[in-house]
This record gives C-alpha cells, structure tokens and sequence, in this order.
C-alpha cells in the first residue's frame, strides 16, 4: 500500500467519502482529515517543512497560516465534548466493521445519521449568485427555520433546520446556507487562520503595518461576501449582526468564542436555555432543536444573549453572556463536558483501530482540560512554539513523507502510513454496507 491511499482519502473526503465527513475542505493546499485525525500540506515536501520550522521567512509564514487553520480543526475535533463523541460514534463503527461484527453494525448507520445532523446535505444549501459580485460588498440577511427530511425520508418537524438567506443591497438572493456544527467549526479556524496572519504583520517595518492590515482586512471581508464560501462566514454574519463588532479580528474571535461553547454542552446545558423572543415564532421547533442537541441553534441562543459590542473585557462579556443564555459558568460547563467525555468510555468496541482512539481521546482531554473550553489563539500559539502541546501528524503532500512526533519519516517507515491503510479499508468497507442500507 503506497502514499496513494491517503490522496484517495482526500479526494473521497471530496467526493463519494463526503457522507463521513463535516469539514468542508474547499482548499486544496491545505486540509484536515477528518476520517484519519491528519492534516496535508499538499505544497510541502520534507525539505520545505524543515526550512519552514527552522524560520525560513516566506516558508514559515505559508505553513503557519494554512496549519492554524487545520490544526484548530483537530482541537474542536479532539478537545471537545462534540468531538469526542464523534471520534468515539466513528471508532465503534470502523471497529465493528473490521472485526465483522454484524450484531454492531447498527453503529455503522448511527455514526452516519450523527454526520448528516451535523453538516447538512448540499440539497440544503442554494446558491443564486456566484459573481461578479455587487460593490459594496453588504448583504441583507434573514433568519427562518423548515423541517428537515428525517432518516426515513420524510419532513419532520422533530428535525428541524435553521437557516440564513442573504441578499444583496439591491435585493437579490445571494445564497441560503444552514447554521451547522460545520460552519461552527469553520468559525473557529478562520479565526485562528486571521490571528496567524496577523501575528506576521508585527515584522513589518511600522511605516508598511497599515497597508497591510487594511489588506488583510480586505482579504477576509471579501470571503465573508462570497456565495460560495457561505458556509464559512454564516456564524460570523451571526454574530456580526447581533453583537455588532466593527472589524473582522473582533469579528471572528467573539464567534469563535461562541462556537467553542455550543461545541461543549451537554444536553443537561440545552435543557437550560433561554430561547430568545424573537425565536418564539418558531413556536414547538424550538424544543426539538433543544431536543437534537443542536449545536448551530445552541450557538445562535448565545449570539442572541451577548452583550453588544464594544467588549471590554472577554471574561466578562462571557459570563454575562452564560447568564443570559440561562448556562452555568464557564467552569461549570468545562467540569460537566469533562464528565461526559470520561462517560463515553463505557461504551467502546474494542478493535484494530483502538489505539489510535485511545491516542485521540487522551491528547483531547488533556487539551480541553488545560486550555479549554475556550481555545484562545495566543495560549495555544504559544504552546506550539514551545512544541509542548500534542499536535496530529502531518502529511506532506510533495513526497508524502510524514511528520509526527518530533520525526519526518518516509510514508512506507511511518507507522502513521499503516494506520491510514487500515482506516482507508474499514471506510470502504463501510460504506459498502452504507450503500446497502440506502443511507
């Protein structure tokens, strides 16, 4: 088995592996696997990423944005109580699988249904304009919730879905996207990706800092106006929209915020919150979004309860937004998500790939417990430096060597290589019986 199975990853994650897949993944040079916990640099090769962490100007700037990106990918899919649980949902289905245990494959089709409840099928999403795009770049948006079609294939008003629409100035439809765990998660790294970023304009000469921090600036509102990248900008427009921050950094760190407390409730936190006036006109769709534990909807209560910007102190302006959301503190919640990752031990079919499990979710709950719930991007920038905070392997796409714990190895001597093999065929084999039991 040669470096191809992890491009044949990749390219599936994109294609007929979308169904085992909440991460977008629309760029090609960088990415996060979500069905192998790995990042890809597909523009590096050993001797790029070695220049790269040895401090070689432009190649150190290009790995440390595209890996802020991932690497905050693998912290919410890792170091979350939403992550866990998904880690733990697909290790019992691939172990089930490759043991043939036809009595668990039940977890099969229950790890499936939780990744269509948390990034919501292309038939959802509608996109009217693709460009070239009205200036000013502003759009009109709009909130409204439909039912969804169940796993049996018919609307549901026990499955409902949230939305946005947006519209250009001028009236006309730009695109209708979902609030989804996924768009939480994009949030999150686009934050992370704009901090990177702007941690490298301090090297400027202080005449140059202006202009490229208005570029910069440029840069991200331009994807937030984009159709195509609605999925990532929603949450941001979310809390652009009801908090009111006046720049893009403000902007995409209150959501992220935001997002790493709906990725960490447990359902005794949804059974707490206030749902907003201005929900109640969805009438009983509130409680089954309260139901589902669905974590776009829990991410919007917040916006609703935030404080208006400005925000002078973070810890603050969280609190008050817990209160207002009707949630415990932040201590509170980070105990009880601790409590509840601990929980999913009881619950675990042993198998081939158990160790890389073991490895994920001990990495993980050693994050959450030291930096979260709330991942802040200097805490965690800061750790990377210093290389005393786990990081998952990299995948370097020029000559698929690997980095991972502290070594660069050549695919075939990397044991990350065999695990991927293993990964690649109980997916197949997966979804071979997905396609058996038409989900």
């Amino acid at each position: 088995m040669s470096s191809s199975a992890y491009r044949q990853i990749i390219d599936l994650e994109s294609g007929s592996y979308v169904r085992w897949n909440v991460v977008p993944n629309t760029e090609t040079v960088a990415t996060y696997s979500f069905t192998t916990q790995t990042i890809e640099l597909s523009e590096f090769g050993s001797e790029d990423y070695k220049q790269a962490i040895s401090g070689v100007p432009g190649l150190q700037k290009k790995a440390t944005v595209l890996l802020a990106h991932e690497f905050r990918h693998w912290l919410d899919h890792v170091g979350s109580l939403w992550g866990q649980e998904m880690l733990c949902l697909g290790y019992n289905a691939l172990n089930s699988r490759l043991r043939n245990r036809t009595e668990e494959f039940w977890r099969i089709v229950r790890f499936r249904q939780a990744l269509r409840d948390n990034r919501f099928e292309p038939y959802y999403t509608t996109i009217e304009s693709t460009g070239p795009h009205p200036e000013p770049r502003r759009w009109k948006y709009q909130m409204s919730t439909g039912s969804r079609f169940d796993h049996s294939g018919r609307m549901s008003e026990q499955h409902p879905i949230l939305f946005t629409r947006f519209s250009w100035e001028d009236d006309s439809p730009a695109c209708r996207v979902p609030i989804s765990v996924s768009s939480l998660l994009e949030t999150a790294a686009m934050h992370f990706e704009l901090r990177s970023e702007e941690s490298f304009l301090t090297l400027l000469d202080a005449r140059e800092r202006p202009v490229a921090s208005e570029a910069l600036q440029r840069k991200y509102l331009d994807m937030m106006y984009d159709p195509e990248l609605a999925e990532y900008s929603v949450a941001v427009h979310a809390v652009s929209n009801f908090v009111g921050p006046k720049n893009c950094p403000d902007a995409f760190e209150l959501s992220s915020i935001l997002a790493s407390i709906a990725l960490n409730l447990t359902e005794s936190h949804f059974k707490l919150l206030v749902v907003p006036n201005s929900f109640r006109a969805w009438g009983e769709r509130n409680k089954a979004f309260v139901a589902n534990m669905d974590r776009g909807y829990a991410f919007l209560v917040l916006a609703k309860a935030a404080p208006q910007a400005p925000v002078q102190n973070i810890d603050d302006w969280v609190q008050q937004t817990l209160t207002s959301a009707g949630l415990p503190l932040l201590d509170v919640i980070k105990a009880d998500a601790i409590r509840a990752i601990e929980a999913l031990s009881k619950d675990l079919v042993d198998g081939p790939l158990s160790s890389i499990l073991d490895r994920h979710r001990g990495s993980g709950l050693n994050i959450l417990t030291e930096h979260g719930p709330i991942f802040r991007f200097e805490d965690i920038f800061r750790k990377l430096v210093a290389r005393t905070i786990p990081v998952p392997p990299i995948v370097l796409g020029q000559d698929f060597s690997i980095a991972a714990d502290g070594e660069i190895l050549d695919w075939d001597v990397s044991p990350i290589g065999q695990h991927i093999k293993t990964i690649l065929s109980a997916y197949d084999q997966c979804t071979e019986f997905a396609d058996a039991c038409s989900i």
